[in-house]
């Protein structure tokens, strides 16, 4: 889901892929922000590392 978030497939916070893993919770009608650093981290690497492991397997 995270992968479908940054690939612009899920906008809202209150997507239906979204309120099925948070039944009990009222989601907002609200626009997801999505972040990005500029600069190359540790921690950059480690997350476009999973998006890229996660999208090989479920983006196709």
């Amino acid at each position: 889901m995270l992968a479908d978030i940054y690939l612009g497939k899920i906008t809202t916070w209150s997507d239906p892929a979204i309120k099925a893993l948070n039944l009990d919770l009222p989601l907002p009608d609200a626009t997801i922000e999505v972040l990005h650093r500029n600069d190359g981290s540790g921690s950059t690497f480690t997350f476009t590392s999973f998006l890229a492991k996660t999208c090989a397997t479920r983006c196709l």
